[in-house]
């Protein structure tokens, strides 16, 4: 298993090998750096051919045997006392070391005592926290000077492996979301008087128990400036959508929204469902210029061998706004990127047919409604006036989502900023078995994993096709 990850380009993602270089890899415990020149064309170098010290933008990879979850695995001892690694017998390791210069192919161990599942850079992209089968979680440093990742600390954080672990955003305190086969949903809180290495350095604050008894497949946070909000799905389809009691206390959740986006598949059944907010602070201008409200949330989740985009309108009720359709098999991944000032937004899929497809979501041009002679008042304050005042004060988006059954709008229902967006398929990328899909931060850049083990990265040429810039093979 090869899996890509950096926090400047966004890239967390694996992608399955041949059994012999799975071998390999495992028996080296390595990862591998890769450079990319900052000049066109890209090159990629292997260990004898480090590159120079003014090529300086690196994608870090992490090599690891079996399975095709995200990741980036470094590696590191246990919290208990125990020796990391694989039953090696080698010390544990308590650092990342980089080769000459920081540049060019390094190698070191993450130390888990089993596969490694899941990795997630902060905010900042200076933490790192990795997730592994061997039921731990283990959180990094990085110190800007000089380029070494460290460990901080690392604690058994289900009973059972640990299937994706993601960074909340650093305005309230530095706090992570994991999800187990255990059937569990946890977020941890890091007490900064606790002593690095202590194994007691994040505390366990939130746990929710999976409403289906299947464990969950997928979760990732958005936030609104100090509001934050978490979506999380199991293997059978079943969505929830979660919002702090106190948004300056990440302790106590309510679900917003839940209910099954498909009927319930078989247990022999693959099944992909993935989530990818969308971050940014304001939707799309043409979207708000048609009614949708600013402070709307914006969700895209592959369900089968479709995705759906889910928004709330002006009463704060969920509603699908498109469809994203075109694949010949399971959607295994989706990304959403940034950038609404464009006009339009971009997402694009992972596919089990082999393709990557890159969707463009339009608003349709229609005139506004007018508003009705004679009312004064737009509709939504005469609702506020008529509505009994709330014992317990929620966030704008909390109160109308609280609302209504399951938070879900009728989609035979007519409401103000509800409206249907128009998706185009603008792109089909050519990938053996692509796996995991993600765009860099200014998404001017497309990088993908799939079952070869190579990091394909795609960038958009003046004519508007995308077109492959580079491509990562780290076992080459």
């Amino acid at each position: 298993m090869i899996c890509v990850g950096d926090a400047r380009l966004g890239v967390q993602r694996c992608a399955k090998v041949s059994a012999t270089a799975a071998a390999e890899a495992a028996a080296q415990q390595g990862v591998w750096t890769v450079d990319l020149a900052g000049a066109s064309p890209w090159r990629v170098t292997g260990p004898s051919d480090p590159l120079t010290s003014t090529e300086s933008t690196s994608l870090e990879s992490t090599v690891r045997d079996t399975d095709i979850r995200s990741g980036n695995s470094p590696d590191l001892g246990d919290s208990d006392g125990g020796g990391g690694g694989s039953g090696t017998g080698k010390p544990p390791h308590h650092e990342m070391t980089t080769s000459r210069n920081g540049q060019g192919f390094h190698r070191y161990s993450h130390g888990h005592r089993d596969l490694v599942s899941a990795q997630s850079f902060n905010f900042y992209g200076t933490r790192m926290a990795t997730a592994s089968a061997d039921h731990r979680v283990k959180v990094w440093d990085r110190n800007v000077n000089t380029g070494q990742w460290t460990v901080t600390d690392v604690w058994t954080a289900h009973d059972a492996e640990v299937t994706d672990v993601r960074w909340n955003g650093p305005f309230v305190g530095e706090h992570l979301g994991t999800i187990g086969e255990d059937g569990l949903l946890r977020i941890w809180q890091e007490d900064a008087n606790e002593a690095a290495n202590s194994g007691r350095r994040f505390k366990k604050i939130f746990e929710q128990v999976s409403a289906t008894g299947v464990p969950y497949m997928c979760l990732e946070f958005k936030n609104i400036g100090t509001e934050s909000y978490l979506a999380v799905i199991t293997r059978d389809g079943y969505l929830s959508v979660c919002e702090p009691e106190d948004h300056d206390r990440l302790s106590a959740w309510r679900i917003l929204w839940s209910d099954y986006l498909c009927k319930t598949p078989p247990r022999t059944e693959e099944t992909g469902f993935r989530l990818s907010w969308h971050k940014e602070r304001l939707p799309a201008p043409s979207a708000v210029l048609a009614g949708l409200d600013r402070k709307s949330l914006s969700l895209a989740v592959a369900v089968g061998d479709s995705v759906k985009v889910f928004r709330t309108d002006k009463d704060r009720k969920f509603y699908v706004a498109a469809t994203l359709e075109g694949a010949k098999g399971l959607v295994r991944d989706v990304s959403w990127a940034n950038g609404s000032m464009r006009g339009f937004d971009l997402i694009a899929t992972a596919d089990k047919d082999g393709y990557l497809r890159v969707y463009e979501i339009h608003t349709p041009t229609f005139p506004a409604r007018p508003t009705p002679t004679g009312s004064p008042k737009p509709e939504k304050d005469l609702r506020a006036m008529q509505s009994p005042p709330s014992r317990v004060a929620r966030s704008g988006i909390g109160a109308g989502l609280a609302g209504g059954a399951r938070g879900r709008r009728d989609e035979n229902a007519d409401s103000p900023g509800a409206f249907r967006q128009e998706s185009r398929l603008v792109a089909e990328l050519a990938m053996n078995a692509p796996w995991r899909v993600q765009w860099s931060p200014t998404a001017d850049l497309l990088t993908a994993t799939g079952d070869d083990g190579a990091l394909r990265i795609w960038k958009k040429a003046v004519d508007g096709r995308w077109l492959e810039a580079a491509e990562v093979d780290p076992m080459a």
